[in-house]
């Protein structure tokens, strides 16, 4: 038999008075979480902002490759005339 397994073991102390329940202080977890809302809000008003501003460049280039087109087909019924 090992000598070391008829050692007591050493009882472990905890000084962290934060780390007992009884003094639990829950306000830094409570910041911590607000502030993960907050950021996790921040990054999807980002994301949203990004995405309608893709949505209205497409919109604007639409508009544009209409007018594009109903004009080239004025020119075409023009030239068509001019024959």
């Amino acid at each position: 038999m090992s000598l070391v397994l008829l050692l007591p073991l050493p009882r472990v102390r905890n000084d962290h008075l934060r780390m007992t329940s009884a003094d639990f202080d829950s306000k830094p977890l409570e910041l911590g979480a607000k502030l993960l809302r907050e950021i996790s809000a921040y990054r999807n008003a980002k994301a949203f902002q990004f995405m309608k501003k893709q949505e209205e460049t497409k919109q604007v280039e639409q508009v544009e490759l209409a007018a594009n087109a109903a004009e080239y087909k004025g020119l075409q019924a023009e030239a068509k005339n001019l024959k």
